[in-house]
Order: C-alpha cells, then sequence, then structure tokens
C-alpha cells in the first residue's frame, strides 16, 4: 500500500492514553474517495494460485462470498451481529475450514498515524481469526449464517436459526477460536471501522500462530484543542494472512471526511469500499438497524473485487435468521 493511504487509527487504549472518536461529517463523498483508490495495485481475484502452503484448501472454497454484514446491531444489545456467507457458485461447497478475519486496523480518529513500516500489499493484517469446526455444506445460492450467538436476543434479532456462534458460553455450535485479541468476547465495531474477509489456513494452525504474528512501530499524532502530542507505539495481537489465503474480503469504511479513508484490506483482494448507517458519531442511533448486502444480478452475486460496485449501503437486516 502507499504511505499515504496508511495514516489510521487504532480502536483502544494506547499505552494509558484513551483515543477517543471525533464527530465526523456526515457528508463524506464515498465515490470521490473509491475513486482515489482505482489507480492502485489493479483489482485481481480473491483467490489466487494454489499455495503449497495451504494446498488446495482455498481453491476448493472459491465461490463463497460474504453476503452480508450486520454490524450495527439494534442499539438495544451487542448481541445481533451476524456474517451471511453465500455460495456463488454451481457446485456444493463444503465450509468447514474456512475463516472468519477482522482487520486490526480502522479508518479514521483524531488521532493520524504514520506507519514507519509499510503494511505489505501482499498480506491482511488481522486481529481474529475463527475456523468454522464441522462438515457444513452450502448448495448453490444458499447461505450460512455466523452469528454472535444461536439465540433469540432480547429488543434484538432472532438469531436461533443461526448455523454458528462466535461466543463462548452460547449453545453449539461454535466457531472454533484460533486467535482473538479479546480473551473474552468479540464484538463486531458497531460503526463500521473495520474491514472483513474469509479465507482458509493451513491445517496446522500452530505453525500459522508461530509464523505469522505481526508486529509494527507506529507514530501518531494527536491534534486538538488540548494536546498537540507524538507518540510511538508498538502494535501487537495481530497476525498476516497472506492475499492468496484469501476467499473474499470486504473493505467496510465507516463515514468520514475522504481524507481521513483508510483502505485496511489489500487494494487486489478489494478496491473498493462500503458502509451502514450515515454517521460515525458515536451519540447518533441512525446507523443501527443497517447492514451492508452484496448485490445480485442474473440470479448471481455481483463480485468484482470492488465493494463500491458489489454491495448495497444501508440496507434491512434479515427479520429471521437463517
Amino acid at each position: 500500500m502507499k504511505k499515504n493511504f496508511l495514516r489510521s487509527g487504532l480502536i483502544a487504549a494506547v499505552s494509558g492514553i484513551a483515543l477517543s472518536y471525533a464527530s465526523c461529517s456526515d457528508d463524506f463523498d464515498y465515490e470521490s474517495s473509491s475513486g482515489q483508490y482505482s489507480g492502485l495495485s489493479g483489482s485481481g481475484g480473491g483467490v489466487a494460485a494454489y499455495n503449497p502452503l495451504v494446498g488446495d484448501s482455498v481453491q476448493q472454497y472459491a465461490g463463497l462470498v460474504i453476503s452480508k454484514i450486520y454490524f450495527t446491531g439494534s442499539g438495544s444489545s451487542i448481541r445481533d451481529q451476524y456474517f451471511r456467507i453465500s455460495n456463488n457458485s454451481d457446485t456444493i461447497i463444503d465450509a468447514q475450514g474456512v475463516i472468519v478475519l477482522e482487520s486490526k486496523f480502522v479508518c479514521g480518529t483524531t488521532a493520524y498515524y504514520d506507519f514507519s513500516d509499510s503494511i505489505s500489499d501482499k498480506n491482511f493484517v488481522t486481529e481474529v481469526v475463527y475456523r468454522i469446526p464441522y462438515s457444513t455444506p452450502i448448495a448453490p445460492g444458499e447461505s450460512i449464517i455466523l452469528a454472535y450467538q444461536i439465540a433469540e436476543v432480547p429488543d434484538g434479532l432472532d438469531l436461533s436459526g443461526a448455523n454458528y456462534g462466535w461466543t463462548a458460553g452460547t449453545p453449539d455450535p461454535l466457531l472454533s477460536k484460533i486467535f482473538s485479541y479479546s480473551a473474552t468476547v468479540w464484538v463486531l465495531h458497531n460503526r463500521g471501522f473495520r474491514s472483513y474477509a474469509i479465507g482458509a489456513l493451513p491445517a496446522d494452525s500452530t505453525s500459522f500462530l508461530a509464523n505469522y504474528k505481526y508486529t509494527g512501530t507506529y507514530k501518531y499524532d494527536v491534534h486538538n484543542d488540548k494536546v498537540d502530542t507524538t507518540y510511538v507505539i508498538t502494535t501487537t495481537n495481530a497476525y498476516k494472512i497472506p492475499n492468496e489465503w484469501i476467499i473474499d474480503a470486504v473493505n467496510v469504511v465507516s463515514p468520514v471526511p475522504a481524507e481521513r479513508v483508510v483502505q485496511t484490506l489489500p487494494y487486489s483482494l478489494d478496491s473498493g469500499l462500503t458502509y451502514a448507517g450515515d454517521t460515525s458519531n458515536s451519540s447518533s442511533t441512525a446507523r443501527f438497524e443497517k447492514a451492508v448486502s452484496r448485490k445480485s444480478a442474473g440470479g448471481k452475486y455481483v463480485d468484482t473485487n470492488n465493494s463500491t460496485n458489489d454491495f448495497d449501503v444501508n440496507t434491512a437486516r434479515d427479520p429471521i435468521l437463517p
């Protein structure tokens, strides 16, 4: 990636300094910002050539796509989030072994980040890796649901028909946690500050955890009325996923001013972006119950590796799952 697109923010307290999000403008021009990506790297396919480490595991999933992400939630609960994974091919695909990933980096905060070591366009840096543990055949045109939990959420969404949950302590079947930054609960950012992908790992996840740790040293500058300070931090709790291990990816960017947009996915995996909710303001309720949904045409999902083209924004969540 080019350095000017690596100005990002981390949603965490860093070195004891809690970074707060600004109330960003709601008139963000997504068309113009996606245009600035179009000249970068090209749009190659999400499933690359045979990789000797992962082997045929990625190729056997070719045709699976992320068709919906519901991360905004109802506002009354953090437990009604989910992904819909769909079979966009003409043959049955067994999703056993598929991993779901969340980006380590986010789109923008009151702090601006300068990366001292460039994130390679050959990797997706992730802070979450969950894997589908059991045989899960998906027929052509059909879908599975990966949810926060398998349950009917009070004042939320009926997720009792979900295929898998990812939160320990909720009903089986659960996704297998390979790695998560959180030792307790993984919650999708409900303003859409992170991007997502599905992929495959080598059969030996121990080898992956040993050899694909991502560590980077970053400088960030905080500029506001009270402070004008530069901090240096080292990112931990992250892993790098080679592009050729990715099946499908969706670059989710909260509505922020164009100069703060960061492509957290390599451009070869997604040369555009999508969003749900019309504001990144944490106090606004306008974003709730909104999802990003993949478009369909001619009986197939649109998949051009450009989420600006491939997704409808601010769509309705599914009323009953699956």
